[in-house]
């Protein structure tokens, strides 16, 4: 491949990328920061100290605070366990002390986007920033763990939809994000299989322009 972040290989990021998220335990490992053109990637993980003071805190409070904004315009996290879902087999307890040590940090950088996995369904959030919907400085959420697997989707949702939500849903699907310097565009596909409802290819889609200027 060509040249990747930093001048290191695409081929070589790739590689540390898929070994982080195999071997989350070591938390050497478990985290990695990488810049690809328009967006700055920090991929973190729930399965190693997340608090103050401990090695992923810290470096990730240093790789944010590295990236020139005028250069990088988007900020975006990747993580295994959602702060934001409603969930009830997987409620927000378990992301509970992650968020409550790292989304002061996410809200202080302008993080623009956070993507997890670990409900097996669908949720995207509106923008949000502890636990309301902030349009101007909150980020939004994609919990897209529904690429499918033996155990099925993660049932039930919580009665009662957070106004924070702006949609849910079982069904199996991928998504795809294209940026530019100016504009993020995000949209969630559908598999065409016998298990899912009903619906458009096209399950969700959303527009992020960039708030770079005001970090």
């Amino acid at each position: 491949g060509g040249p990747g972040a930093r001048g290191r290989p695409l081929l070589v990021r790739r590689a540390q990328f898929w070994r982080a998220i195999l071997e989350p335990r070591n938390s050497r490992r478990a985290i990695l920061g990488a810049q690809f053109s328009d967006a700055s990637f920090h991929h973190l993980s729930r399965y190693a100290a997340t608090g103050p003071g401990s090695s992923q805190f810290e470096w990730l409070k240093r790789d944010l605070a590295k990236v020139d904004r005028t250069k990088t315009p988007w900020l975006i996290v990747m993580q295994h366990t959602p702060f934001y879902t409603s969930n009830a087999h997987h409620p927000m307890t378990e992301g509970a002390p992650m968020r409550a040590a790292m989304e002061p940090l996410f809200l202080g950088a302008g993080v623009d986007l956070v993507l997890t996995g670990h409900v097996h369904a669908y949720e995207r959030t509106h923008a949000v920033a502890d636990g309301k919907i902030d349009e101007k400085h909150g980020i939004v959420h994609v919990t897209i763990g529904d690429g499918g697997n033996r155990e099925e989707f993660a049932t039930p949702w919580l009665p009662d939809q957070p106004a924070w939500s702006a949609l849910r849903e079982y069904a199996y699907g991928w998504g795809t994000l294209a940026l530019n310097s100016t504009h993020l565009v995000w949209e969630w596909l559908r598999n065409d299989d016998p298990w899912n409802p009903p619906g458009e290819r096209v399950g969700d889609s959303f527009v992020l322009t960039t708030r770079a200027g005001l970090v």
